[in-house]
């Protein structure tokens, strides 16, 4: 069984609030993502802001970043419950929203953390599984577990959120669903340097299935 670590969170089991793409997040997908993705169709968890200054004036602080996918080519869907920032407003842990083997990329930056309970975990996951096609490219930018996070000499990530994924949980979650691995890591920190993301990327292949209930 792959654990994730329960922190103590106070959002409602329902809610998908978004953490955002800051400018480390970006180059997260530059260099472990983008690159990887066959196809132009892609599935947004949460309607993310954008907080990356070097993308100039076009792009403010906290503009939603359906605007940036869709300038930069991509056929861009989000989902989301609050509906803000041109997203359908869809709960996460229900399946059947979107034809099976419909995305050719699925990102993940600062929502699943927010669902609460191991059950609601697996079934998003199903869900995201099912949702990308063959070769779909998943991105996850989410909390780090409180003592990956602590080894680098900074504080713990709780109460953002129900849990906290480490480098080791990726690492064993694509190795048991079958995927291909490009990256799992926690290279990626906040700007200010307090805390670092849980980072991971990999592939969907014809083998991979999504691991049951336990």
């Amino acid at each position: 069984m792959i654990i994730l670590q329960k922190s103590v969170g106070t959002n409602t089991q329902a809610t998908l609030q978004t953490m955002g793409i800051n400018t480390n997040q970006r180059q997260f997908l530059d260099q472990h993502v983008f690159d990887h993705v066959c196809g132009h169709k892609m599935l947004e968890l949460g309607a993310q802001w954008l907080n990356c200054p070097e993308l100039g004036p076009e792009y403010p602080l906290r503009s939603f970043a359906k605007s940036y996918y869709t300038k930069e080519g991509w056929d861009h869907t989000s989902i989301d419950l609050k509906p803000h920032g041109g997203c359908l407003v869809k709960d996460l842990r229900v399946p059947g929203h979107f034809a099976d083997q419909t995305f050719a990329l699925i990102t993940n930056h600062g929502t699943t953390e927010h669902i609460s309970g191991k059950e609601n975990q697996y079934k998003v996951f199903q869900n995201l599984h099912d949702w990308g096609k063959v070769g779909c490219v998943y991105a996850h930018a989410v909390p780090l577990e409180d003592s990956e996070n602590m080894s680098y000499g900074l504080g713990r990530w709780h109460k953002h959120g129900w849990f906290g994924y480490s480098s080791r949980f990726w690492k064993k979650f694509v190795a048991e669903c079958g995927y291909r691995l490009i990256y799992a890591g926690s290279d990626f920190g906040s700007p200010c340097g307090s805390r670092r993301y849980s980072c991971a990327s990999y592939v969907k292949e014809k083998k991979s299935k999504p691991l049951p209930l336990k």
